[in-house]
């Protein structure tokens, strides 16, 4: 068996969220010495105001893409194996070719989908063209949502979903079914009781540091402050507490919660003991339709003001009419009004295995299929 050197390939920074959702503790232990954590945020200036960042030997910072190319041609008689945890669009996929060749194994773990109309979002992404969004800026957008790839140069995509397939078999002849990690976390605390409380999917949505529209200056209580009018009806009708499960890079002060409990990495939890969620577009609606837990997606003038061009607000709605939830204009909202709080299970289920778990493989979580298929590749 010949040596192997295991390289996770990001364009930000190591965090714990990270660390956590991509098996990076279990990887330094299968490779030791042989494992490193390749940051290029600074080549794509990101903007990262995570507190949570992660420390170690093991992580290696690129300045330039020059850096970068004398680094993956160091050693190259050294086998890697290189995890894209990237999201594929123009520029990156221009630098993961440098990674296509015969002493390099390629590998992707493609989850995180939702159900959209592409072709109303390319319409909507026409007509919204401003001088501010570039004609780069839209064909990586299409990119980003639809996958118009063609040259395979993965060696092997982890597949979470039906519909993650289609989209794989784009960019590799070696798909290999998995689920998304959410799904980890709810086998852990899927034996929960319900309490008398529901959950906000907080989702970063004026501070978030991949959002492209942060220039439109954003202000964060016009926000937080449309949701705390809301949030304050919604407790005097239930005679509860709304709970605050709080997005890894929301970075801003108590402040802005009003005196509502916000929560950090505890968002499994969290649903699996709600009544009910509320949420924009975050993924972690996986732990609502895992647990058959009533949805409620939520719209506003504000909302749609600060979504990219109406996009999220636009999937919203996609996303509550997939699932027959309700899409709730919290403006119009009155204590006297009633929430539509039955799940269609057979909506839920759709979706669950469309974009969350493989369904030959339910009951294994994704962390056992990774790491043993991460242990194959190694002896080969």
């Amino acid at each position: 068996m010949s040596k192997k050197k295991l390289i996770v390939f990001s364009v930000v920074p190591l965090t714990k969220k990270i660390y956590q959702s991509w098996y990076i503790g279990d990887l330094l232990k299968l490779f030791r010495k042989d494992f490193e954590f390749w940051d290029i945020s600074k080549l794509h200036n990101h903007n990262n105001k995570d507190p949570n960042k992660v420390k170690g030997p093991y992580v290696k910072k690129f300045k330039n893409i020059k850096e970068l190319k004398k680094n993956i041609k160091k050693n190259e008689n050294v086998k890697k194996i290189i995890l894209s945890i990237v999201n594929l669009n123009f520029d990156t996929y221009k630098i993961l070719n440098n990674f296509n060749n015969k002493n390099t194994y390629l590998i992707l773990i493609l989850w995180g989908f939702m159900p959209q109309d592409y072709l109303k979002l390319l319409k909507k992404i026409s007509l919204k063209m401003t001088f501010d969004l570039s004609i780069k800026r839209i064909f990586e957008k299409i990119f980003l949502k639809t996958g118009i790839v063609s040259s395979k140069i993965f060696n092997l995509v982890f597949v979470a979903g039906k519909k993650s397939i289609e989209r794989a078999k784009k960019l590799s002849d070696n798909l290999f079914e998995t689920h998304l990690i959410d799904y980890d976390n709810y086998l852990e605390f899927k034996k929960n009781k319900k309490k008398n409380y529901c959950v906000f999917l907080d989702q970063a949505y004026t501070c978030h540091s991949d959002d492209l529209q942060l220039d439109k200056k954003k202000i964060h209580m016009d926000y937080y402050k449309s949701l705390d009018i809301f949030f304050s009806k919604i407790e005097k009708k239930f005679k509860l507490k709304v709970k605050i499960a709080l997005h890894p890079k929301n970075y801003l002060p108590q402040k802005y919660f009003f005196g509502r409990s916000t929560y950090l990495g505890s968002t499994a939890k969290l649903v699996r003991e709600s009544k009910f969620v509320f949420a924009h577009t975050s993924l972690s609606i996986s732990y609502a339709i895992l647990n058959l837990k009533p949805l409620i997606f939520l719209n506003s003038k504000i909302f749609n003001d600060y979504s990219d061009n109406g996009e999220d607000v636009r999937i919203a709605k996609i996303l509550s009419n997939y699932l027959g939830c309700e899409f709730l204009n919290i403006d119009k909202f009155k204590p006297k009004n009633s929430l539509k709080l039955k799940v269609n299970k057979t909506l839920y289920n759709k979706y669950k295995y469309n974009y969350i778990v493989s369904k030959n493989k339910e009951g294994i979580s994704s962390r056992d299929i990774f790491i043993n298929k991460i242990k194959k590749i190694k002896l080969l």
